[in-house]
């Protein structure tokens, strides 16, 4: 997303869900011409991040640095609990085994 949403944070996730699975339903019908394989960050066989094309690309140039001009930069309560109930999610029964090694 390329603005900040100003809905209430449920119709938020709503958002995010459908266009998650917008997104992976693309990805499954229409993987060469949605997103070639060479457009995202990979990892090849030594560990080494081999950069993707999308960071060339204009369109996405926008979500390098999200600057918030609206308001404060304090988050309200309802999106404190929305990124401890992601957290505790993929903490939890949405974790996968790789996510370990990202980060030690």
């Amino acid at each position: 997303f390329r603005a900040h949403i100003l809905l209430n944070p449920e119709k938020v996730d709503d958002i995010v869900k459908a266009t998650c699975a917008i997104h992976n339903w693309l990805r499954q019908t229409s993987p060469n011409s949605y997103m070639p394989p060479s457009s995202v960050d990979r990892e090849d066989e030594n560990g080494q991040i081999i950069l993707g094309s999308w960071r060339n690309e204009n369109a996405c140039l926008g979500l390098q640095d999200i600057v918030c001009g609206i308001g404060s930069n304090n988050f309200t309560t309802l999106a404190a609990n929305c990124r401890r109930k992601f957290t505790d999610y993929f903490m939890g029964e949405g974790a996968v085994g790789w996510q370990w090694n990202m980060i030690h």
